[in-house]
C-alpha cells in the first residue's frame, strides 16, 4: 500500500534515472594523420529507504554515507554506489585510401 513517505522516493527515483549516468563526449586531437580520441562514462546509483523498508528494490552493492544509523535501528537510510564505469580510447588513420580504425575500451 503507497502511503505519503513513499511518493518522494519514487520522484527521488526519476531524477536519479535523469542524473545517474554521465556520458563524457569524446574528446579528440589531431596527431599527424591520426585522430586520436578519450571518452567514457561513469553510473551512480543512489537510494533513499523510508523507515529502511524497501525490501528487494534495495538489494545490490550500495555503500551506506558516514554516518548513517546502524542497520539495527529504524529510520531514512541513503544510499549509493558507482558499480558501472567505462573508459575508452580510439584512433583513426587513413591508410591507402582506406581508413584504420582501432578501439580500446576498459569497463569497471
Amino acid at each position: 500500500m503507497w502511503n505519503n513517505k513513499k511518493i518522494p522516493l519514487v520522484s527521488m527515483t526519476v531524477m536519479a534515472l535523469a542524473i545517474g549516468s554521465t556520458y563524457v563526449s569524446a574528446l579528440e586531437t589531431q596527431v599527424g594523420e591520426t585522430t586520436v580520441g578519450l571518452y567514457g562514462y561513469a553510473r551512480l546509483n543512489m537510494a533513499y529507504n523510508f523507515d529502511r523498508d524497501a525490501g528487494s528494490a534495495n538489494e545490490g552493492y550500495f555503500a551506506e554515507v558516514a554516518g548513517s544509523e546502524d542497520e539495527g535501528d529504524v529510520g531514512d537510510q541513503f544510499q549509493m554506489s558507482a558499480t558501472q564505469s567505462r573508459i575508452g580510447f580510439r584512433t583513426s588513420t587513413p591508410v591507402e585510401g582506406s581508413t584504420l580504425d582501432t578501439v580500446i575500451e576498459g569497463d569497471f
